[in-house]
C-alpha cells in the first residue's frame, strides 16, 4: 500500500489555549505542570523542568561539547529526515531531502534507526533542529533535539493520532506540527479503524506525501525556529 495524497494542507500555527485544535500540537501547560483539561493531552514528564533534567543528564554524558542551540550557526537552520525502512517508508525521501536542501546552507540528514544505537540516536536528534519524520517509534527521542528545535510529523491515512508524538514534542518544549495524508475527512477516515486489523493495516502503509507540503511547512518551522533564537538572545 502507499499513500499519496494531491491537496494536503499543513496547520501552521498554534492557538493559545490547552486544546488540541485541528492539526496542532499540543500546547504545553506552564512549568508548574502539564493541563489536562483535553483528554488527548498525554503527559510524557512530570514538569518541564523533568524533561529538560533528563536531556541535559543524558547529553552531558554522551556528548558534553554539544551545543544546546545551533542559533548562531549563520541562521541557518539544521535539517533533518528520520525514515523508516519498514511501514511507514518514504518512498519519495530522495526527493524530499533535494528540495529541503534549498532551505539550509547546512546538508540535509537522512537517517533511519534500524539497529542504532541509544547512543547514535541521541547524536542525531541533539544534531538537527528541524525534523521530518513519519509517526512512529522512532520519535521518541526528539527530547535531546536542541532548543528551538521542531518536529513535522508524516500520519498515514486513518491513522490521525496527531496527539501521541505531539504531546511528548511539546512536553519537551519544541514545535509539532503534522500533514495527514489523506484528501478526505479526517472524522470519516478514523471510522473505517475501529478494529485491530484495520489499524495494523493504516499503520503498514508506505507513504509518498507530497515535497510542495513538506517544504512549505518546513519554511513556516524555520520562520519560528529563527524568532525563537532571536527571543533568547542569539
Amino acid at each position: 500500500i502507499m499513500q499519496h495524497a494531491k491537496n494536503v494542507s499543513l496547520v501552521q500555527e498554534t492557538n493559545t489555549t490547552t486544546r488540541l485544535i485541528n492539526t496542532v500540537r499540543a500546547i504545553p501547560a506552564p512549568p508548574s505542570g502539564w493541563s489536562l483539561n483535553d483528554d488527548l493531552i498525554m503527559p510524557w514528564f512530570a514538569t518541564l523542568e523533568t524533561a529538560q533534567s533528563l536531556r541535559r543528564t543524558v547529553l552531558n554524558t554522551l556528548f558534553p561539547t554539544r551545543p544546546n542551540s545551533h542559533c548562531n550557526d549563520e541562521n541557518s537552520p539544521r535539517l533533518g529526515v528520520l525514515d523508516r525502512l519498514g511501514s511507514r517508508h518514504l518512498m519519495n525521501y530522495q526527493d524530499i531531502v533535494t528540495h529541503l536542501q534549498v532551505l539550509t546552507s547546512t546538508p540535509v540528514v537522512y537517517a533511519t534507526f534500524e539497529n542504532a544505537s541509544f547512543q547514535r540516536q541521541v547524536d542525531f536528534f541533539s544534531s538537527i533542529d528541524i525534523l521530518v519524520s513519519p509517526h512512529g517509534a522512532q520519535l521518541t527521542g526528539v527530547l535531546f533535539m536542541p532548543r528551538c528545535g521542531s518536529v513535522l510529523e508524516l500520519l498515514p491515512r486513518y491513522y490521525h493520532l496527531h496527539y501521541f508524538f505531539g504531546s511528548l514534542t511539546a512536553n519537551a518544549n519544541l514545535t509539532h506540527a503534522y500533514i495527514y495524508l489523506s484528501d478526505g475527512d479526517v472524522e470519516e477516515d478514523m471510522k473505517n479503524v475501529s478494529s485491530l486489523a484495520s489499524r495494523k493495516k493504516a499503520r503498514s502503509a508506505q507513504l509518498c506525501p507530497p515535497v510542495s507540503s513538506i517544504v512549505s511547512g518546513v519554511e513556516t518551522l524555520i520562520g519560528k525556529w529563527k524568532s525563537c533564537c532571536a527571543n533568547i538572545g542569539v
